[in-house]
């Protein structure tokens, strides 16, 4: 029997190849919310409330808020002041797409493959950015002459169909 797809429908693979191109390509214009000099992560989430609410629905929002979070606090007590903020959103090639830039002027994580895994359960601490990798759709860590950049991405409603 043959399998039916609808037009639009794209393998897994090249749904995330195609996301991840757009989420986490070079961001040519200007972002939406800039945030300089950021002391807490309160600021940071609502500000990305206010921009996402209209692309993710709530749950999805919820989560990137937390993960977004996580990153925020990273920068602010790990990182090298000052701490800034960038955010997009951007319409994707299947859905729209949220991505935020936490930059600091530290180096950044020392392990590169840091939140790649669960941390120890008995640790305190250290859950940050494995949340923040797994409640986001794309996360990558940038570290430069400039400092440490996490760019992290969530994927929003498909558009209504016509």
């Amino acid at each position: 029997m043959k399998e039916y797809r609808e037009p639009e429908f794209q393998a897994l693979p090249q749904f995330l190849a195609r996301q991840a191109a757009v989420t986490l390509g070079d961001l040519e214009r200007p972002p939406d919310v800039e945030l300089t000099d950021i002391a807490t992560a309160v600021e940071v989430r609502r500000a990305l409330v206010a921009l996402a609410a209209r692309v993710l629905d709530p749950q999805r929002l919820a989560d990137f808020e937390v993960a977004v979070g996580e990153i925020a606090t990273n920068a602010i007590v790990h990182g090298r002041p000052p701490v800034s903020v960038r955010m997009w959103t951007i319409s994707g090639p299947v859905t729209p797409v949220v991505v935020v830039a936490v930059h600091d002027r530290g180096t950044g994580p020392v392990d590169p493959l840091v939140g790649m895994q669960p941390p120890n359960p008995d640790q305190l601490g250290g859950f940050g950015m494995w949340i923040a990798r797994n409640w986001s759709d794309a996360l990558d860590v940038l570290s430069d002459d400039s400092g440490c950049t996490v760019r992290l991405a969530a994927a929003g409603r498909p558009a209504p169909r016509r």
